[in-house]
C-alpha cells in the first residue's frame, strides 16, 4: 500500500511517497505492547530506505540490502497529512534552534523553509 513519510536530512525536509508492506498489526491490545490499529511496516520502495547488512556465510562476508521496518507513526495516509506534519516539524526545529542555540528566526524564514519542502513521488 502507498503511504507518505517525512525525511529530514542536512537541513532539508522532504515528503516521500513509499510503498509499504505491513509486517505486524495488532488488533487486540491485551495481547502485546502495541495498541489497536498500530503496526510495523517494511518499506519496499524506494530503495533509498533500504539498509546494508553484512552477513557471514561459510566464512565469507556477504553484503545484502534489506528494507527498513518502521512503526505506524512514521507514515501518513494522505499527502495533506504529511504536509501538515512537516509544517509542524519545521516550526519545532526553528523553536528548538532558538531555545538551545539562540539562533533567531523570523516568520519569513519559517515560511521559506515550508515552501522548500520537496514532495517526491514513487517512480512508475
Amino acid at each position: 500500500m502507498k503511504k507518505y513519510t517525512i525525511q529530514s536530512k542536512k537541513g532539508k525536509t522532504s515528503i516521500i511517497e513509499v510503498e509499504i508492506e505491513v509486517v505486524k498489526q495488532l488488533e487486540d491490545p491485551s495481547v502485546g505492547w502495541m495498541n489497536t490499529g498500530e503496526y510495523k511496516a517494511r518499506i519496499l520502495k524506494p530503495t533509498s530506505f533500504h539498509q546494508k547488512l553484512e552477513k557471514i556465510v561459510d566464512g565469507k562476508s556477504e553484503l545484502t540490502i534489506v528494507p527498513d521496518v518502521l512503526c505506524w507513526h512514521a507514515f501518513y495516509s494522505t499527502l495533506e497529512e504529511a504536509k501538515a506534519y512537516s509544517e509542524e516539524l519545521i516550526k519545532h526545529e526553528f523553536k528548538f534552534m532558538l531555545r538551545k542555540h539562540n539562533v533567531a528566526y523570523t516568520e519569513e524564514d519559517v515560511q521559506a523553509a515550508i515552501a522548500a519542502v520537496e514532495v517526491l513521488a514513487l517512480k512508475a
